[in-house]
């Protein structure tokens, strides 16, 4: 059996990890402001600077906001993976391209195939008249943007909504 080394954990690590678990249960809202870096010193019973080295630990990934000389503020957590993980098109490879609409065309027609599993009347109701509203549409490329958004939209809500 191998042992692994037990890393002691800094001061700063437990008070960011404890306002990381406020943070996700809701105690702090997206835009609310933190109080005084003094204030979580005494909350914490920690010196100021544990508490600076946490807030900047959450600004680094994102979960805060630092702004100078009007305190820190919770940020609204992106869920859509597109913008953290999927890079932008223009610093892609012709491949890497490819190989992104293989990954699109297998995760959007599983959740195609979810959303038809588990569809309600009004969902068909939606779904038709945006077909409807794309048909319709003038042929100058346009509809592409927003009726397909929009209908790709259904059908990512259909998943969210009967997925879990």
């Amino acid at each position: 059996m191998a042992i692994e080394h037990v890393r002691p954990k800094k001061i700063y690590e437990i008070v960011a990890e404890s306002l990381t678990d406020m943070i996700k249960n809701g105690e702090f809202l997206p835009g609310d402001r933190l109080v005084s870096v003094q204030q979580l010193a005494e909350d914490f019973d920690v010196g100021r600077s544990a508490i600076r080295e946490a807030l900047s630990a959450l600004k680094a990934v994102g979960l805060v906001n630092i702004k100078q000389g009007e305190g820190t503020f919770v940020k609204k957590i992106n869920h859509d993976l597109t913008t953290n993980v999927i890079p932008s098109v223009a610093f892609m490879k012709q491949e890497d391209i490819r190989q992104l609409f293989e990954i699109r065309k297998i995760v959007e027609t599983g959740a195609a195939s979810l959303a038809a599993v588990n569809q309600k009347e009004e969902d068909l109701k939606e779904m038709e008249r945006i077909l409807v509203e794309m048909q319709r549409a003038p042929s100058d490329g346009e509809w592409v943007k927003r009726p397909m958004s929009t209908f790709t939209w259904l059908s990512s809500e259909q998943q969210k909504m009967r997925c879990y």
